[in-house]
């Protein structure tokens, strides 16, 4: 993700110094929504050694932080991860069913990443409830059970995929990551514009998605 969000920096500066001398060209620049709530978070969990450091500060006391906020290393692991989550359960769905185990998912699991989980990891991401939400028919609450979430239920909605959210969790204290539910959020995305201040400005305040297309229509159209 952070590599992708480089890449997209690199391509809006290109766009932007293509239109910087132009008074005809809007640049909009925005997403359709916030996914996961997704943040790097310290814990209190493996807090590191205390260690001396330069500096006045430092004469008397060594430096000793109150938590554990992950070294750099983490990334370079996370970004070596050879499948996404994603991938790892169409693995472990393609298998025949009596070869669906725990046990499997869990080499699937240590296979394509440095950071492991246990057997009794894997049972409980496998482990399953009647839907509480279940609706007929319905393209996303459609299965009459699901994986089995105990908080915050009404916000895995996804039939099968909370197991990813499930495996995220259990991962989550190794890669001091956290996520505030297992879809997209209703957090406002930023819309940055560059162009003619004229034009700039219709795309001001807080808009719904829809408005911004309306607003582009009116440009294209001269009203």
């Amino acid at each position: 993700m952070l590599h992708e969000l480089l890449q997209f920096d690199d391509a809006v500066r290109t766009v932007l110094d293509w239109a910087k001398s132009r008074d005809d060209t809007l640049v909009l620049v925005t997403a359709d929504h916030e996914t996961g709530g997704f943040g790097f978070s310290y814990s209190g969990s493996r807090l590191p050694e205390p260690r001396q450091l330069g500096g006045d500060a430092f004469v008397d006391q060594p430096f000793l932080p109150d938590f554990n906020f992950a070294p750099p290393a983490v990334l370079d692991k996370i970004y070596a991860q050879q499948k996404s989550f994603f991938e790892i359960f169409r693995e472990f769905d393609a298998l025949d069913l009596a070869e669906r185990t725990p046990e499997k998912l869990k080499a699937i699991v240590n296979g394509a990443m440095s950071f492991k989980i246990t057997t009794a990891n894997a049972v409980a991401i496998l482990q399953r409830k009647t839907n509480p939400h279940y609706q007929p028919g319905h393209r996303f609450l459609g299965q009459e059970t699901v994986p089995l979430v105990s908080d915050f239920s009404s916000f895995y909605v996804y039939n099968d995929n909370p197991r990813m959210n499930l495996l995220g969790r259990k991962l989550a204290d190794q890669q001091n990551t956290v996520w505030a539910t297992s879809t997209h959020t209703s957090t406002p995305v930023l819309l940055i514009t560059h162009g003619p201040p004229a034009v700039t400005r219709r795309f001001t305040g807080l808009l719904h998605a829809t408005e911004i297309g309306q607003r582009i229509i009116h440009l294209v159209r001269g009203y």
